[in-house]
């Protein structure tokens, strides 16, 4: 037997409100009844039962014995650990959406943003046994969730994701690979994948911090949602933006620059498809991945330490009496 602790010891406080109902009830069971100064006391004995005698007082003391025993069970006393084999998904993956107002151009019909959020739904239902992390990204990263394996909590993020949900305008991809980096590390990983769903046009800056997510163990894919040819973005009222000399803007593909990133990730360049075949070729990690070491989809053997409650089964048996205490008025 090892050391004996309580899971759940704020229960052991209703131990008091247990001593003082069982203290007012023995005090109650041992007053007189009025009936004892109107009857002669050679006569008592025969035509009165004694409300001090053992047998009035067992039901307070079982009930008391039981409520104590319940606090006890409820406040969790253990004293026993036991190893539970787990496993936990090597793959971690960390999808970078781009909120930015180009989003919002339609020569991805209906628009970019729809589409994008369409395949993010794919990705989802694909991700059986892979950890997944959500930001959206302009000028600035925002974290959506962290790494889970819970599907259904990042699908339920996705109807309320536009290109209003940031508060500055632009479309940055370092802030977001540096974020994804970060999520990465916060969950204690050190190998994964980044995939950037974004129209954005690609800096120095940018292939700069997709070396760096590679050179620290994660890859960097591009999932591209624009067309060569770019449509004008639509702002909120239905009018079109207008660039500073008054003309208007139109948004278009840049099809180099991200690929550029890609390869600087380490990862693959896949533009937006009507079928999974972006999808697939993200998934497939591509020739240009990481070394041959990343044993992608293989899951880790772990093991967790958990303690191990003995006595939550004295609570059958423990109600069953309290319905029998009860039944002989343990309040009367």
């Amino acid at each position: 037997m090892g050391e004996l602790i309580l899971l759940r010891p704020f229960w052991i406080l209703l131990y008091l409100p247990a001593i003082w109902i069982f203290v007012r009830l023995w005090k109650n069971t041992a007053q007189r009844s009025d009936w004892h100064l109107h009857i002669d006391s050679a006569l008592r004995e025969h035509v009165l039962e004694d409300p001090a005698g053992s047998s009035s007082r067992w039901p307070q003391i079982v009930g008391f014995l039981v409520w104590v025993v319940a606090i006890t069970v409820l406040a969790g006393p253990v004293w026993e650990k036991q190893s539970v084999p787990a496993v936990q998904a090597n793959t971690a993956q960390v999808i970078a959406l781009d909120v930015s107002q180009s989003m919002d151009s339609d020569d991805q019909k209906p628009s970019r943003m729809v589409r994008a959020k369409f395949k993010l739904q794919d990705m989802f239902d694909q991700a059986e046994g892979v950890e997944i992390a959500l930001l959206v990204f302009s000028e600035v990263a925002y974290t959506v969730s962290p790494l889970t394996n819970d599907v259904a909590t990042l699908e339920a993020f996705l109807p309320a994701i536009d290109t209003s949900v940031v508060p500055v305008q632009g479309s940055r991809l370092a802030p977001a690979i540096n974020k994804a980096v970060e999520l990465m590390q916060q969950a204690s990983r050190t190998q994964g994948s980044i995939v950037l769903v974004t129209d954005a046009s690609v800096s120095a800056s940018d292939i700069a911090a997709a070396q760096r997510a590679r050179a620290n163990g994660f890859q960097v894919s591009v999932l591209a949602v624009a067309t060569v040819e770019g449509a004008p973005i639509r702002l909120a009222d239905g009018s079109l933006l207008q660039d500073s000399s008054g003309r208007i803007a139109v948004a278009r593909l840049d099809a180099g620059g991200l690929a550029d990133v890609a390869t600087a990730g380490g990862g693959v360049y896949a533009p937006l498809s009507i079928d999974s075949t972006d999808i697939r070729t993200i998934a497939a990690l591509g020739s240009a991945g990481l070394s041959d070491e990343v044993e992608l989809n293989n899951p880790v053997k772990a093991e967790f330490i958990v303690w191990v409650e003995r006595l939550p089964w004295l609570l059958l048996p423990l109600s069953l009496v309290s319905l029998l205490v009860f039944r002989r008025g343990v309040f009367a």
